[in-house]
């Protein structure tokens, strides 16, 4: 058998090698795929992780958030509106059955979450705690040592809300737990307290709530406050500890983004960091998750994957090696046979060895193409390259001694560069495209050229997209100002554009030009202060007096206001006094007084949306670019008019959706509890976080009618429907609607429906009763 294969390989050994060099590239390419792989399995998992963490935390954010909130608000209300609770932190010389009332209700309290671990009442007037663990105990008995000391605290290291470790013991029951507390008392740091309301949470229970989903060695779920004390963590060790050196906090602490991760180290090792920040509390919700234990599977994975690779790749390389080098040596020792070894042609240098005997003669040809090209192409070229080398002040090959050779139509002695700028370049890319912008170009240099040919030798070349240069031997200021004017007459009247054009100061060598050009540039970038569609003399605005700087900043101010008051004439007015003022200034100090008005623009947008939407960030960030597509204060002054008018909807838009949201939780709140005589437009405007004035004013932009009248009406609704449906008595009808007073209640009531209501309820079921006398018959 192996006589067979090693008689093949004798008759055909090209096809062996060949083969053999295909295996070998096939062994490459096998190995580059496996890597690539590898790279693409460890960035989906990676990316699985930090979704997975990310729906995680969050989840376990809004379960405990949630319960925590409702949890505060509860005991809050509890602390203010219950009357026994009320009477356990007031009342005075408490009897047997007060103090039994009191204890029913506070284990009635704990069965409101499973957060509540214990309630305690203290009443310093009384010198009684009352507690759900025990019964009421003289204040310097009470188990609780810590809380005690904390509320005779008389100054501003006194605490609301603590996290802490107990350890006591009740009728010989030891309790050791981790609690978060949370004290209820009307006094302030400075003041002495009557009773307190203490609220303990069980850290443990907590936890397991903000666990749910983590439940794996590499990751770790916890509660951290603003100043890095741990409120609940998996490990009770950590408890209580303080994490304000770790890096992870430090770049959680400065990051102004509600939730997010990053990538940083924690107790020395990688880790996956993700976070959600309370929106009521300054605590944030973090998970931490090892990121190398984690993708450690997939690491092992892609460092077998890269060794196999290697040693493919490794193999593959040296078998293409060889092989090449046996496979391309016949051929070689052919074509120094066939060639001369002492003078090798630079065609053959630059061709493959197996293509040098067929493709000699196709070689030879396409030099003899090449050269007559060069021969068509070489000068025109070569001169626009030195043109533009003089107008950039480059050297150029050959220097002086060169320009003889290409035939230039300008001389030294008075030389003029004019720069031709189209007007409104950006609308024209956006209207016609790169190539029609290309073709109008083209047309502008012959229409230029056309119209100098015999008035002036000129050289005319494009150095750049929205520019046209024109090198040329002037006669005179007067006449080079007319011979431009006439260029851009004629541009507008063919091509119906509108250009400007910058005529620079005449210079006597060509070693000047770059001086030349510069002040064309200079004279046509004033198009901003005087207008597009102009023939502009470097002379004529060197000339003029201009302003000594200083930046408008009460212009500013105006702007500013007015945007954020959202008065768009004030605005444009504002802004109208701003350009008037920066209109006397130089180029660079206009551009400069846009440029910072602009950054102020941001600023206060920012601060009105308040919207973090990547989309309007970005909007917000390519309004620089956009100033600078506009070529004039007018263009620029209608860009800002539209972008404020833009700032200022948004505003608006989501200042009418907070107020609807708002208002809706008012009318909430009313269903909810208009039985509460003491139910109130203040209360209810507390309840949502306004003032008592601003919740008027938006209830009756969007109801028609204060929220007094709206809660009246309500009431009057639901006493209809009592009475209706009910035989309860016209005054105990309006307790349950929230009105106590029965004669007000009679008489409001009749004004709102014209009839008392007991005579309501009878004229209701008398005109039942006749349609169903009149639907028997």
């Amino acid at each position: 058998m192996w006589e067979k294969v090693g008689g093949m390989y004798r008759k055909k050994p090209v096809m062996f090698k060949m083969a053999f060099s295909y295996i070998a590239l096939g062994s490459f390419l096998i190995s580059a795929f496996s890597v690539l792989l590898a790279e693409r399995v460890s960035d989906d998992f990676a990316r699985e992780i930090r979704k997975h963490s990310e729906e995680t935390i969050y989840q376990s954010y809004t379960t405990a958030d949630l319960l925590m909130n409702n949890a505060f608000q509860y005991f809050y209300q509890v602390f203010h509106d219950d009357p026994i609770v009320t009477e356990a932190l007031y009342g005075r010389e408490l009897d047997r059955i007060a103090i039994g009332r009191i204890h029913t209700r506070l284990n009635e309290l704990l069965s409101f979450s499973p957060l509540v671990h214990s309630v305690y009442v203290y009443n310093f007037q009384d010198d009684l705690v009352f507690s759900t663990l025990s019964t009421a105990s003289e204040l310097d008995r009470f188990y609780d040592r810590t809380i005690t000391q904390l509320l005779s605290k008389n100054d501003e290291r006194r605490r609301w809300l603590v996290s802490r470790k107990t350890d006591f013991s009740i009728y010989g029951q030891r309790y050791d737990n981790d609690l978060i507390t949370v004290i209820y008392s009307e006094s302030t740091p400075d003041s002495f307290s009557h009773g307190a309301l203490v609220l303990n949470l069980n850290q443990n229970v907590l936890q397991q709530l903000v666990n749910r989903g983590t439940d794996n060695k590499w990751s770790a779920a916890m509660i951290v406050d603003g100043d890095g004390t741990v409120i609940s963590h998996p490990d009770p060790e950590r408890f209580n500890a303080n994490i304000r050196a770790e890096p992870y906090f430090q770049e959680l602490k400065t990051s102004s983004a509600k939730t997010g991760h990053f990538l940083s180290t924690a107790d020395g090792r990688s880790a996956l960091v993700t976070f959600v920040k309370s929106d009521q509390l300054d605590w944030s919700f973090v998970g931490v998750t090892d990121y190398q234990g984690a993708l450690g599977r997939v690491v092992f994975l892609r460092r077998f994957i890269y060794a196999i690779a290697g040693v493919f790749a490794s193999l593959g390389v040296i078998a293409a090696l060889v092989f090449t080098r046996r496979f391309y040596r016949p051929i070689h020792e052919l074509l120094h046979q066939v060639l001369d070894p002492q003078s090798p042609s630079e065609g053959v240098r630059s061709l493959s060895e197996y293509d040098v005997i067929s493709r000699s003669v196709d070689s030879m040809r396409s030099r003899i193409s090449r050269l007559q090209t060069d021969l068509r192409q070489h000068l025109p070229e070569s001169k626009k390259a030195m043109l533009l080398a003089m107008c950039r002040g480059e050297r150029w090959n050959g220097e002086e001694a060169k320009i003889g050779s290409l035939q230039l139509s300008i001389s030294e002695g008075d030389i003029r560069v004019s720069v031709i700028r189209l007007d409104g370049y950006s609308r024209l890319l956006e209207r016609f495209g790169m190539g029609d912008v290309s073709l109008l170009k083209f047309a502008i240099a012959n229409i230029s050229e056309e119209t100098m040919k015999g008035k002036a030798a000129a050289e005319i070349i494009e150095d750049a997209e929205d520019r046209i240069t024109v090198l040329w031997n002037a006669s005179g200021d007067v006449e080079a100002e007319r011979i431009m004017e006439k260029i851009r007459e004629h541009i507008e009247q063919y091509l119906k554009l509108s250009v400007t054009i910058g005529v620079g100061v005449a210079v006597h060598s060509f070693g000047e030009v770059r001086y030349a050009w510069n002040t064309a540039a200079q004279a046509a970038n004033y198009r901003l202060v005087f207008g597009g569609g102009q023939t502009l003399k470097y002379e004529d605005i060197h000339a003029a007096e201009f302003r000594t700087y200083e930046y408008p900043l009460q212009c500013e101010r105006f702007i500013v206001d007015a945007l954020k008051s959202g008065n768009i004439g004030k605005v444009r007015e504002a802004f109208e006094q701003f350009t008037d003022r920066i209109r006397s200034f130089r180029f660079d100090e206009v551009l400069l007084c846009l440029n910072q008005l602009m950054v102020i623009t941001m600023r206060t947008a920012i601060e009105m949306v308040d919207d973090p939407r990547e989309e309007w960030l970005m909007e917000l960030q390519d309004a620089h670019n956009q100033l600078r597509r506009h070529d004039t204060l007018s263009e620029i002054t209608e860009w800002y008019m539209s972008l404020a008018s833009r700032i200022v909807t948004i505003r608006d838009r989501k200042a009418t959706s907070r107020h609807e949201e708002q208002v809706d939780k008012l009318m909430e709140l009313i269903h909810t509890n208009y039985p509460d005589p003491n139910l109130s437009v203040a209360s209810l405007a507390e309840a949502v976080g306004l003032s008592t004035n601003y919740a008027r004013k938006i209830f009756r932009d969007r109801m028609g009618q204060s929220i007094s009248q709206y809660i009246n009406d309500y009431r009057f609704r639901k006493a209809q429907e009592m009475l209706i449906h009910t035989e309860l008595p016209a005054n105990r009808i309006g307790e349950l609607v929230g009105m106590n007073n029965a004669s007000y209640f009679y008489v409001s009531f009749k004004r709102f429906s014209g009839k008392t209501p007991d005579h309501y309820r009878k004229a209701y079921r008398m005109d039942k009763g006749e349609e169903t006398l009149a639907a028997e018959r």
